[in-house]
């Protein structure tokens, strides 16, 4: 079976916007229903770089800007993940999922033409390096 990429799109008064930033995440406040203490919870949007779906042979994967800051603010997501009890893994599995996809600058220009990755790094050699060397050393639970 073949997997086909397309980029995830909003149309907004006719133009079309497909450019996700790497802090679409919030902070949710949920109580438990078992005690007055809340529990803080980071979840994704729903027009997340994150939202990567697999229907019928299709996958989509929503575009994501590559710029000199986004290594260290994966990094940075990945290890709050790592470090803070009861926290989702969605970065995480994010970056080990694009270091499947990933490996060599080829990959990148092909996720580069579907518009997959919108790559502002010095080239497919810093991209492919930034995704092979996310998942280094990180501890997934399941």
């Amino acid at each position: 079976m073949a997997i086909k990429f397309k980029k995830k799109m909003n149309n907004v008064l006719g133009k079309v916007i497909h450019r996700h930033h790497l802090l679409p995440l919030f902070k949710r406040q949920a109580t438990s229903s078992t005690s007055s203490t809340s529990v803080s919870e980071w979840i994704p949007t729903t027009t997340s770089f994150l939202d990567v779906t697999f229907h019928d042979g299709l996958m989509e994967i929503p575009a994501l800007e590559l710029y000199d800051s986004s290594e260290s603010k994966l990094r940075n997501l990945i290890a709050f993940e790592q470090c803070y009890p009861n926290t989702k893994t969605h970065v995480t599995f994010y970056t080990l999922f694009m270091d499947f996809l990933v490996n060599s600058p080829q990959d990148i220009l092909i996720l580069q033409q579907k518009e997959i990755i919108l790559n502002w790094l010095s080239g497919e050699e810093e991209a492919t390096h930034l995704f092979n060397h996310l998942g280094m050393e990180v501890y997934m639970m399941k």
